[in-house]
């Protein structure tokens, strides 16, 4: 069960009427200390990227600056609308937007601009130790087969065939 502060703010912006919650307002500070080039680190929550991120791992993410996101590579991606932060794998790419989808999932997101996307996972710490599979130049090859709707096929192979090989997943 999880307890804390619980937080709704409302205010205007462009004319919208606009709702903030305490996890949206921590979505636009993470935002700011990116677009600032600072580092930021925290503790992933649910399941949407397994393999490559638990839930409980702590998720390193660097800022972009002036580059762009690249098809492969796990980024923080803003939800324009929700505020809503979703760290996932970018799958396709189309003039300054990109398509995000969780490794774990069966359909994209959506296509997110890329001034909403303030930066990438650097690194992936479980147990204290760094995980990178997945985030390197193999992100791109796990991107097409995510988008081709392979990869969580390929996932669920290799648990079933984990035990019969004596093999942790």
């Amino acid at each position: 069960m999880k307890t804390g502060i619980r937080c709704r703010l409302t205010g205007t912006e462009n004319g919208q009427k606009r709702v903030l919650t305490l996890s949206s307002v921590r979505t636009e500070i993470l935002a700011d200390l990116l677009g600032r080039g600072i580092q930021c680190r925290f503790v992933a929550r649910g399941n949407s990227m397994l393999p490559l991120i638990k839930d409980g791992d702590v998720i390193v993410l660097s800022p972009y600056g002036n580059r762009s996101p690249r098809v492969g590579q796990v980024v923080a991606a803003i939800h324009p609308v929700t505020g809503r932060l979703l760290v996932h794998r970018v799958i396709g790419k189309r003039r300054g937007s990109c398509l995000t989808k969780g490794d774990n999932t069966a359909t994209a997101d959506g296509w997110f601009l890329d001034y909403n996307i303030p930066g990438r996972v650097s690194q992936v710490l479980r147990s204290g130790r760094a995980n990178g599979f997945g985030l390197g130049r193999n992100g791109a090859f796990v991107a097409l087969l995510s988008r081709l709707g392979l990869f969580l096929r390929l996932v669920s192979c290799c648990r079933v065939l984990a035990p019969l090989t004596g093999r942790k997943e």
